[in-house]
C-alpha cells in the first residue's frame, strides 16, 4: 500500500480496465515539463509503485494507443 500523500506534488489519475477477466489498475502521474523530470519522478516513486518498472510515455502516445492500457 502507498501512504497517503506520497504522490501529493503531482496530479494523479487511476484508471481501472479489464483484461482476461482481471482488473488492471493504471496510474498516470504528471504532467512533467520534460522526459528527465518524468524519470526523476519515476525514480522517486514509493517501492510499491516503482517495483514493476513503470513506463514513461507522452500524453500523445497514450491517446494514440486509444486509452490507458489493456482492455
Amino acid at each position: 500500500m502507498v501512504p497517503a500523500g506520497a504522490l501529493q506534488q503531482q496530479q494523479v489519475l487511476v484508471v481501472v480496465s479489464h483484461r482476461d477477466g482481471r482488473d488492471w489498475h493504471v496510474l498516470f502521474l504528471g504532467p512533467f515539463s520534460d522526459k528527465e523530470s518524468a524519470r526523476q519522478a519515476r525514480d522517486a516513486l514509493p517501492e510499491a509503485l516503482g517495483k514493476d518498472d513503470p513506463w514513461i510515455r507522452t500524453a500523445a502516445s497514450v491517446q494514440a494507443a486509444g486509452g490507458s492500457g489493456p482492455d
